[in-house]
């Protein structure tokens, strides 16, 4: 197997918290997640060697540990932190997240490790109960 080295071809991120986590999956588009509980939206598609990031989503309380772009809907995307919340965004509200789900029980401490979509309406997370929980978008529980 041949496998070349690649150099760096440019720098995302600059001056800004440690990134925890990353979602490229949109074409043009990319979300992270960092230590001091932000998200930031990147439009990738520019040519600076710095770009800045289009938008900053600022709910969760400590370092953000998923982020994931929802599979069909191009403006939502999910956040899970450390602080035990799995959030559901709308790129085009930067100020307030569309719902937040937490644990009902046992919360104290909970520590959400990852998020992801089963579907376009069905959330799947885990965390530090060693559980996996389903949330269903638009039910009432």
């Amino acid at each position: 197997m041949n496998v070349e080295r690649q150099q760096v071809e440019e720098i995302l991120f600059t001056q800004h918290k440690v990134p925890t986590a990353l979602d490229s999956s949109k074409e043009t588009t990319l979300i992270s997640g960092h230590e001091d509980g932000l998200v930031r939206l990147w439009d990738v598609r520019s040519g600076s060697s710095e770009k800045l990031y289009k938008s900053q989503f600022d709910s969760h309380s400590k370092w953000i540990s998923q982020v994931r772009f929802n599979p069909t809907v191009d403006n939502i995307f999910l956040s899970g932190s450390y602080d035990g919340a799995v959030k559901l965004w709308d790129l085009r509200n930067e100020e307030t997240p569309l719902a937040t789900m937490k644990k009902k029980e046992g919360g104290e401490g909970y520590k959400v490790f990852a998020v992801e979509w089963n579907g376009p309406s069905q959330i799947v997370s885990g965390g530090s109960d060693s559980q996996v929980s389903v949330h269903t978008i638009g039910k009432q529980e």
